[in-house]
């Protein structure tokens, strides 16, 4: 029995040697030959340093990259001074567990922020103001707050209580609307109150879903302005119609069209002329537009059926119908394939026949500008249709203008996307004949050069003049903050600087439609604006002014009527009235039975000291006469001091209000537009309406 356990030991002996070679073997296996321990060496302590480092030798020299365990002279790689391997290796092999320092843990802290760190606490931002924002500012539609989980989960996360139908959200954002027009109304009130006054522009127009609107804008000083919304048109837009619309719709916010309203600025259309005797106020049209038809008397005639005949009547032509007959500008697959010759091309006037062309019928012009602008068009579409020719192009305008510069085609309602076209045709021109020339010689492309004499080119320069001055003053007059004084006094920088370039063709057409227009539009308000800017030199008769004056102070300190009560209403305020003055009179009686006695005993004395007071006292100035007395004195006192009067004060505040063009409708209708698309064509109005004044009145207070 003792021989087999002497046995047995020696067999178990035998296999632990075996085992402590086969383990010896396995790690010189995995150990690179051509490392030793000469190229390890101890790690000092640091508090930067993992712990793991104290049980294992780093690598120097060129054998950086690898560690030795002290335990068991094992070599594991370390990539990038990672960690991971030989915690692991300490934790497998040794049970040496290496805890996480302090430092450690707050690094990883640091390096892996909290989603909610990237929120305001909520009690900052209510839900309601954010989405508002998200949807008007942003312009994010209302179904992404329902359908994307990523939103919701951010939202969520921050704090907000996110509604999960967008119905909800549309309810939210018309009660915030109407929260927004509550506010607008109380500050009318105290506007009114304070005397001050206010004017209006506006604007019909219809939207993708057929429905027609009319939005109000209400100006006061310094470019102060509210955007009143958008009211929907119910019916035909007749005058009749259109009016009382505007009427109802300013008496939901406490306006006065006769007593609150200094003037009412809309554009030229027949509806808004035949408005103007419905209106209780001054009626201004918008200048803009009476320039805009300047500039087509000039350069656009509108051809009849009858093709040597031309419209002489600006107004019954359509706006800047022109050269569109044959050139459509198509948005087709492009090709390298040059287009059709246009027929406008065709039409070879020099500059000198333009000039006489103009000196014996400036009517005539229309067709000289065709065809000289018509070879420029056709030149930039050949560009914008062929991307290789455009290739070619752009490597001779970066050679010498340092960066790409497209060609601009000109749009067909927009007379000042003419003068960019030009302007950028023009310089870039010698690129342009450079690459023509490179053109006509490649041996796949068939095209034909169009040429330029220095006529044409002069031509285009001309016209470029002329439009440049004034679409300087258009941009002037379209501001927020300009008044009547403004648009009067660039009329008159306008008209100088085209005096001064009376060699040039164009401007000697262009200056006497320019004033024309701008006269025919020119109203009493003017007037008053230029006599409370330099009343010295102002011009015109004075007496006249003082009329004028006259009657805008009396209608805009009379009492407003801000009832909109219907016939039936007023019929029976006006027999509940009636019955209580029967009551009234059956007391008043029998009061006057009873004290009939001691009427009759009346003083003597107190009977003549009352026709003294009656007969003696100065006669009562009318209010008319008052007035009237009153403007005149404060006139003379302006005139001579420069100081103005209670009276001429509120006056000259009343006028800055007035506005010279109705642009502002037509920027309310852009943002219109582009809220309701063809995939977001079956908005309501009421929502339309809400998305319009809320993005106008928060890009106004962040302003």
């Amino acid at each position: 029995m003792s021989e087999c356990n002497a046995n047995l030991g020696d067999d178990v002996q035998i296999l632990e040697v075996r085992s402590n070679q086969d383990d010896s073997q396995i790690n010189s296996e995995q150990t690179p030959s051509h490392i030793t321990e000469k190229f390890f060496s101890e790690v000092p302590f640091s508090s930067k340093c993992s712990a793991a480092w104290q049980q294992f030798k780093k690598g120097h020299g060129p054998k950086t990259g690898f560690a030795q365990c002290k335990h068991c002279s094992k070599v594991l790689k370390t990539s990038g001074g990672s960690t991971k391997g030989l915690l692991s290796h300490l934790l497998s092999a040794h049970q040496i567990v290496i805890p996480t320092t302090s430092t450690q843990s707050s690094k990883r802290q640091r390096t892996e922020p909290s989603l909610d760190t990237f929120f305001a606490p909520s009690s900052k931002l209510e839900a309601t103001e954010m989405i508002v924002r998200l949807v008007c500012l942003d312009g994010l539609p209302l179904i992404a707050f329902e359908k994307s989980k990523d939103l919701r989960r951010l939202m969520n996360r921050a704090g907000f209580n996110v509604p999960k139908s967008h119905n909800t959200i549309t309810a939210k954002l018309i009660e915030y609307c109407d929260n927004i027009k509550k506010l607008m109304k109380a500050e009318f009130e105290e506007l009114f109150k304070s005397e001050k006054r206010v004017s209006i522009t506006m604007d019909e127009w219809s939207s993708i879903s057929r429905k027609r609107f009319m939005n109000v804008n209400a100006h006061g000083e310094n470019g102060k302005t509210w955007n009143l919304g958008l009211c929907l048109i119910n019916g035909r837009a007749t005058a009749e119609n259109c009016y009382e619309t505007f009427k109802n719709f300013l008496l939901t916010f406490g306006i006065s069209i006769r007593c609150h309203v200094v003037a009412a600025t809309t554009d030229g259309p027949t509806v808004m002329k035949k408005m103007r005797r419905y209106l209780e106020c001054e009626h201004q049209e918008c200048q803009l537009h009476g320039i805009q038809l300047g500039i087509k008397d000039v350069f656009y005639v509108k051809k009849s059926k009858d093709k040597d005949d031309t419209i002489e009547d600006p107004d019954s032509a359509n706006l800047i119908d022109y050269l569109y007959e044959a050139d459509q500008d198509s948005e087709e697959t492009e090709s390298d394939e040059e287009p059709e010759a246009d027929n406008e091309i065709s039409v070879d006037l020099t500059y000198h026949q333009l000039t006489s062309l103009i000196e014996s019928s400036p009517l005539k012009l229309s067709p000289s500008v065709k065809a000289v602008v018509g070879k420029v068009r056709a030149t930039v579409r050949k560009y914008r249709k062929s991307p290789l020719k455009d290739e070619v192009l752009q490597s001779y305008i970066k050679a010498d203008h340092g960066k790409p510069k497209a060609l601009v085609l000109d749009v067909k309602t927009r007379w000042s996307s003419l003068c960019t076209m030009l302007d950028t045709f023009l310089k870039v021109f010698t690129q342009i004949m450079k690459a023509q020339i490179d053109i006509t010689t490649m041996p796949n492309l068939k095209d034909t050069a169009i040429n330029f004499s220095d006529d044409e080119r002069q031509a285009i320069g001309d016209i470029c003049d002329v439009l440049d001055i004034i679409k300087a003053g258009v941009d002037a007059i379209g501001r927020a903050k300009s008044d009547l004084k403004i648009a009067e006094l660039v009329a008159k920088f306008t008209i100088v600087r085209l005096s001064d370039i009376q060699d040039n063709p164009i401007a000697k057409v262009m200056l006497p439609k320019f004033k024309e227009r701008y006269n025919a539009r020119r109203t009493e308000l003017s007037d008053i604006a230029m006599y409370f800017h330099d009343p010295a030199s102002y011009e015109g008769d004075t007496r006249l002014l003082q009329l004028t004056l006259e009657s805008l102070y009396e209608r805009l300190t009379s009492t407003p009527e801000l009832s909109a009560g219907t016939d039936a209403d007023s019929d029976r305020t006006r027999n509940l009235a009636l019955t209580e003055t029967q009551t009234t009179g059956r007391a008043t009686d029998k009061i006057q039975q009873r004290t009939a006695g001691e009427s009759s005993k009346r003083n003597n004395k107190a009977d003549l000291y009352e026709f003294l007071n009656e007969k003696a006292s100065p006669a009562e100035v009318s209010q008319e006469v008052s007035t009237r007395i009153t403007l005149k004195m404060e006139m003379n006192c302006f005139k001579q001091s420069g100081i103005k009067g209670k009276t001429l004060e509120f006056l000259d505040s009343a006028v800055r209000t007035v506005r010279p063009s109705s642009i502002e409708p037509e920027r309310t209708f852009s943002t219109a537009g582009r809220t309701q698309t063809k995939i977001r064509n079956r908005m309501g109005p009421k929502l339309l309406d809400a998305i319009v004044v809320l993005r106008y009145y928060l890009r106004s207070k962040k302003q």
